[in-house]
């Protein structure tokens, strides 16, 4: 976005807003702006890449609050319905290309450095500071 779309404001909003913004900018890895750009716009796009980021931000951002089993329990019931908008092969292959990407991304962690891992971990220590 270029610096003649964005303006400088001062708001005050309630203290637990103020949390939240900042847990959700840090999840997310946008800054409070941005965060706050996603939340009020809700913007919709003729772009599918524009699209499948804004939809996996929300799939980060709305269950910030919920415990790590009820987070998994939406994802569960969000897949199912995705899944049944397919026909049965369909569904199937989606099915093997999720398991074939689950394996390649386990080849890359453990191809992956001392250094680099710990710092993995350290990001998802601070991801799980959202769990109840």
């Amino acid at each position: 976005m270029g610096k003649s779309n964005l303006e400088n404001i001062q708001i005050t909003v309630m203290k637990k807003t103020a949390r939240d913004l900042r847990k959700i900018a840090k999840e997310t890895g946008l800054t409070m702006g941005e965060a706050v750009d996603r939340l009020t716009e809700r913007m919709t796009t003729t772009d599918p890449e524009i699209a499948k980021i804004l939809i996996q931000e929300d799939l980060v951002i709305i269950p910030v609050k919920l415990s790590r089993e009820q987070r998994e329990d939406v994802f569960k019931e969000i897949a199912k319905s995705l899944l049944m908008t397919f026909d049965p092969d369909t569904m199937v292959d989606l099915v093997e290309q999720a398991k074939v990407e689950q394996q390649e991304q386990l080849d890359e962690l453990s191809s992956m450095s001392d250094g680099d891992l710990f710092q993995m971990l350290d990001s998802y220590r601070e991801m799980t500071e959202f769990d109840n």
